[in-house]
């Protein structure tokens, strides 16, 4: 039997509203970020719109650390019952955090680069154009993989262990498939992310009003 447990309503809160404004903050940096470099002219964008990117940087570290909460705010209740998964989880988490705190630092080197001028660093506009490469394969490669894999287990983890209704749990598998496929059939894209996007903002209300479930003794 399942029932409401308060020991880790905390937890069920911090994760839930970490949820809510990692998506907010993943989507608001990112449209901030690509707004400037998908300019023509990338050096003159980014030379007149430093305080976008700047704020872009923030909403993508805000979004990073706020991932570890959400893992971390888990990592007590999955770990009764799954403790080598959860660990497994947890660390790539922490790569995955890790990777999109640097990946978020681009913007700013990027802001120092048109600030210090072709005089100090040469060729800017090949510079930046290399750094926005690294940054579209992050985001297109690197990180669907890393996220897929840690999202895969987390999913898995709530499914066994019923923390949260399975449906939930199945609805995440499936988005993470689809996600996964993007990689191979770039034109679903647009359907994938509304899968896994609604799944993240309704897990974390659900977490917010009803929190976790754990098995009666």
């Amino acid at each position: 039997m399942q029932s409401q447990n308060k020991k880790y309503r905390k937890n069920a809160i911090i994760a839930g509203a970490m949820y809510l404004l990692c998506m907010a903050a993943s989507i608001g940096g990112g449209l901030l970020i690509s707004d400037v470099v998908g300019r023509p002219n990338v050096v003159s964008a980014v030379s007149g719109e430093k305080a976008m990117l700047a704020w872009g940087a923030v909403l993508q570290l805000v979004n990073a650390f706020g991932v570890m909460a959400i893992a971390a705010a888990f990592w007590a209740p999955l770990k009764e019952k799954m403790p080598a998964t959860a660990t497994g989880y947890i660390a790539l988490r922490t790569i995955e955090v890790a990777l999109c705190i640097v990946i978020a630092f681009l913007p700013v080197f990027m802001i120092q680069l048109v600030g210090a001028g072709d005089a100090v660093y040469g060729d800017i506009k090949a510079l930046l154009n290399l750094l926005l490469a690294v940054r579209d394969i992050y985001w297109a490669y690197i990180y669907t993989v890393l996220f897929c894999s840690s999202g895969a287990l987390f999913y898995w983890m709530l499914y066994k262990t019923a923390l949260v209704p399975r449906y939930i749990a199945v609805w995440g598998l499936v988005a993470l498939v689809g996600v996964l496929a993007v990689l191979f059939m770039p034109s679903i894209k647009g359907v994938t992310a509304i899968l896994i996007v609604t799944n993240e903002i309704y897990l974390g209300v659900y977490l917010l009003v009803k929190g976790v479930r754990v098995a009666k003794d």
